[in-house]
């Protein structure tokens, strides 16, 4: 049985931060937002949070991601990626589109 101790527990947490930032600020570079403003708005809709309360979040969000996270450099050398390579992936298009994209029937439908 495999035991962590407390300075291993510190260093897990750590580096599940560091990958959730690096997590958001990839979807808010490549598509405009995060996750974090599907769930405002939905606490809006729900009538839990004010309008101006979530666009202040937002904003302040932005402003934080709008500059490159710590740790950033680190993970892309762990991947072995260079900072040209993932900038370029950031800001091409997706290739990604669903079935019905392309005019394809569902297996529903």
């Amino acid at each position: 049985m495999i035991r962590f101790n407390e300075r291993s527990r510190e260093f897990a947490r750590a580096q599940n931060h560091i990958s959730q930032v690096i997590k958001e600020f990839v979807q808010y570079r490549k598509n405009g937002f995060t996750s974090g403003e599907f769930v405002l708005s939905c606490l809006v809709s729900d009538g839990q949070l004010q309008r101006e309360e979530a666009l202040d979040i937002i904003r302040h969000k932005s402003e934080i991601l709008d500059h490159e996270p710590p740790g950033l450099q680190d993970f892309l050398e762990a991947i072995h990626m260079g900072s040209d390579d993932f900038e370029r992936i950031l800001t091409e298009k997706s290739s990604y589109r669903p079935p019905w994209y392309h005019g394809e029937r569902s297996a529903l439908g």
